[in-house]
């Protein structure tokens, strides 16, 4: 009898710490799907680490190619360069580490003309600045699904030139413009439907007040104006004013809410 008392209490022990060890086990891969859950939807801003850098023949790119969610392209002002998105602790390097804590990558890269340090205004798909970027973007090697293009400025001008022209513009989800000129001849285009973010101000030393003006007064005409932009309707824009030329503070979430 004591012989099979032993023998009970040896297997009832044995269960025990096999079903001990299937919980731990259990518990255990629960948590490890947590945390790569949550690592797949947020970037630990420490292990963030951009470039800048001659890239070939392509000239100074700041870039970040880690994210997965997408890609933000982004053309800088009259006079501007790719290290201008890249200075720490200013509204448009917080604007891009905003989304690449989001899993976003980004590319920053120079116009062509080095001299006026602007990009070119050629309206077909010739334009050297966008038959560069598109090589650019394939020299990178990577898949780009979904697009968003930043412009300020001269660069805005540019961005709705690029989406237009592109061999990406399939690709191109969203447009966040800031001060942008010349953007009339592409609204005025039926094929041109992609939401828009304007920003502007009146503070821009190259490109009057009266000309951004002048572009939202038509974004008014061909768009109805709201504060949010619903994907599914690619008849909206979203405007807001800032008071700094180069304000690039939260609108990250905005341009985010272009694409929910």
């Amino acid at each position: 009898m004591k012989a099979k008392k032993g023998l009970k209490t040896i297997v009832a022990i044995i269960i025990g710490l096999m079903i001990s060890g299937v919980a731990i086990y259990l518990s255990e891969t629960f948590n490890n799907e947590s945390e790569n859950k949550v690592d797949d939807e947020f970037v630990c801003p420490e292990i963030i680490k951009p470039k800048l850098e001659t890239v070939s023949d392509f000239g100074e790119v700041y870039y970040y190619l880690e994210g997965r969610s997408g890609l933000i392209l982004c053309f800088h002002g009259t006079g501007g360069g790719a290290s201008g998105w890249s200075n720490d602790g200013t509204d448009k390097n917080d604007f891009l580490m905003d989304f690449a804590a989001e899993g976003w990558s980004f590319v920053c890269p120079s116009s062509y003309n080095r001299k006026e340090k602007k990009w070119d205004n050629t309206n077909n798909q010739k334009n050297n600045d966008i038959q560069n970027i598109d090589d650019l973007l394939k020299h990178f090697g990577k898949s780009f699904p979904s697009i968003i293009l930043v412009g300020h400025s001269n660069g805005g001008g540019f961005a709705t030139r690029y989406a237009a022209f592109s061999k990406f513009s399939n690709s191109i989800k969203a447009i966040q413009l800031s001060n942008a000129p010349g953007i009339t001849p592409y609204l005025g285009n039926n094929d041109f439907k992609f939401p828009i973010l304007f920003n502007y101000a009146d503070c821009d030393p190259v490109v009057p007040a009266d000309d951004v003006k002048s572009n939202q007064s038509i974004l008014d005409s061909k768009y109805p104006p709201t504060n949010y932009i619903d994907n599914n309707l690619d008849t909206e824009y979203s405007v807001g004013e800032y008071e700094h030329c180069h304000e690039f503070v939260n609108t990250s979430t905005k341009v985010l809410e272009l694409l929910d």
